[in-house]
């Protein structure tokens, strides 16, 4: 009940943040001054709710946060926010991860989400994330990763090596791929044969193909 009453206070503040506003900013440089405060206190919260909700682990690699410094964990937006500015604040559209998955990896790709640009802009407008099936990836708010991936950590000489069993195919099939989760191992091998562990994920962004001849991005 005091989580529920936490998320009905959010979600006031955030209308009061969004109001007067004729579209919603995503970023808190994009705020009048006075509400640039606001804006930081509401991603705050909502990462106090999104780290409790998630045990304090990444949301895609499932990596333990509990240790982690504040500035490398993100708020999450599975669908951009970028691109789909009004799901901003929506928090079925919103969780935590490592700076790995979101930054090196996942950033403004859309290669997993299964609708057409076309639809993209009553998406936005109607705020709603869709069903699971729309998403080729684990949806950390639709999904519950343990069904499809379990992550496994066995200490080695004072080496951590990280496994990835796969529960089911389909989605944790194509979450491990997309997350190259199995790269997280190869780089815990590595580094227990005194390797320098690799690092060479890189993901193109969808931003980019919605980007007009002005270079604004038109959804």
């Amino acid at each position: 009940m005091k989580n529920k009453r936490r998320i009905e206070v959010l979600n006031e503040k955030i209308d009061d943040l969004c109001k007067g506003y004729d579209d919603i900013p995503w970023g808190k440089n994009e705020y009048l001054a006075q509400d640039k405060e606001k804006f930081e206190l509401i991603y705050k919260e909502i990462k106090k709710i999104k780290k409790q909700e998630q045990k304090y682990s990444c949301c895609y690699c499932n990596v333990s946060l509990i240790e982690s410094h504040e500035m490398i964990i993100d708020v999450e937006h599975i669908l951009p926010k970028s691109i789909f500015n009004r799901m901003t604040f929506v928090l079925d559209n919103l969780s935590i991860s490592c700076k790995r998955c979101n930054m090196g990896i996942k950033n403004d790709d859309l290669s997993f989400f299964n609708k057409n640009k076309s639809e993209f802009e009553k998406i936005n407008d109607e705020k709603k994330v869709g069903l699971s099936s729309d998403y080729k990836i684990i949806h950390p708010n639709l999904d519950n990763i343990y069904t499809y991936v379990h992550r496994e950590e066995i200490s080695i000489d004072g080496f951590k090596l990280t496994l990835f069993k796969l529960n089911s195919n389909g989605k944790g099939k194509y979450h491990k791929s997309y997350f190259q989760l199995g790269e997280i191992t190869r780089s815990c091998l590595d580094a227990i044969q005194g390797i320098e562990p690799r690092k060479n994920y890189l993901r193109a962004s969808s931003i980019d193909l919605l980007k007009g001849d002005d270079g604004l991005v038109h959804r």
